[in-house]
């Protein structure tokens, strides 16, 4: 373990051997005890990463991983299933887009189809509103 600060610098550098590789990264502290705080953190992120534990995502809302998930499938889908899927989730933000994923059950879906079905969408329209959502990551 190798705590110090360079220099005249104020905040301390943390350097140290990590499975045969030098990790030398900044800890962005000027007080040595926030700096092994820091320090302790990143070697247990390391030590989890090799070790196959992955760090938990924070809740998102809908909308958000609706976006991203577009985003990441936009070059595998056509011009066609893109169209489709900004049209599905057209329906679907306004009813579920301010919710947190972690927030959104196998209830809420169901109460989701039978409105779209009350309005006069198709089963094969509902059902391929929330296949999209589920396609781009936005439905768990």
């Amino acid at each position: 373990m190798s705590i110090y600060r360079p220099g005249n610098s104020k905040i301390f550098v943390m350097d140290f051997m990590f499975h045969g590789q030098r990790i030398r990264e900044s800890t962005g502290m000027s007080s040595v005890t926030r700096a092994r705080e820091v320090f302790t953190k990143r070697k247990r992120e390391l030590s989890d990463g090799a070790a196959g534990i992955k760090k938990q995502q924070a809740p998102r809302l809908l909308s958000v991983a609706a976006k991203e998930g577009l985003e990441l499938k936009k070059s595998k889908w056509s011009t066609r299933m893109q169209s489709i899927a900004h049209y599905a989730l057209g329906h679907l933000l306004p009813v579920t887009g301010k919710r947190l994923l972690v927030d959104i059950d196998a209830r809420d879906i169901t109460r989701y189809q039978k409105v779209r079905l009350a309005e006069g969408a198709s089963n094969r329209t509902e059902g391929v509103e929330y296949t999209v959502a589920a396609l781009s990551g936005s439905v768990q």
